[in-house]
């Protein structure tokens, strides 16, 4: 059996709690309606949010119905219309129309084309600086002894 849950009331208002369940059942505007299978799980849901909810019991099969096609972006409308004005003057003027292809997006990076991390040091570099380290820490120590000494 199924289960037809309409969103009958909006979650504005509505605790936090009960905004998140209703998402969780996939429910987004006032009047949109989804089918459910039915068990335990998703009637606890429909039983913590039932003041913004109709349901209706279902038997068999039922597909939701789609959404409408998204209408064309603002842009590609300009676009449109800019070719079909140069197509009217190219008439007018008796010459063939040449479409221009449209402007190539720069591709975006993936993980293998990231920036090269720092190069590390050499070991035998590293090495090379313990060593003047160490020796720089040795002379001070000799005089400081010497220091030490003379004053004795």
């Amino acid at each position: 059996m199924k289960l037809q849950i309409t969103l009958k009331k909006s979650p504005i208002s509505s605790l936090q709690v009960h905004k998140a369940t209703v998402a969780a059942l996939g429910l987004r505007k006032v009047g949109q309606t989804v089918v459910k299978e039915d068990n335990p799980c998703i009637r606890g849901q429909i039983f913590r949010v039932q003041h913004m909810l109709e349901v209706k019991e279902i038997e068999g099969e039922v597909t939701p119905k789609k959404a409408a096609p998204k209408a064309p972006k603002a842009e590609t409308i300009r676009n449109a219309a800019v070719e079909v004005k140069a197509e009217a003057k190219a008439k007018a003027e008796g010459e063939e129309t040449v479409k221009k292809a449209a402007p190539k997006k720069a591709p975006a990076k993936t993980a293998t084309q990231k920036e090269p991390a720092a190069k590390k040091e050499p070991a035998a570099k590293k090495e090379t600086v313990k060593k003047a380290a160490t020796e720089a820490k040795a002379k001070a120590k000799a005089k400081v002894e010497e220091a030490a000494n003379a004053d004795m």
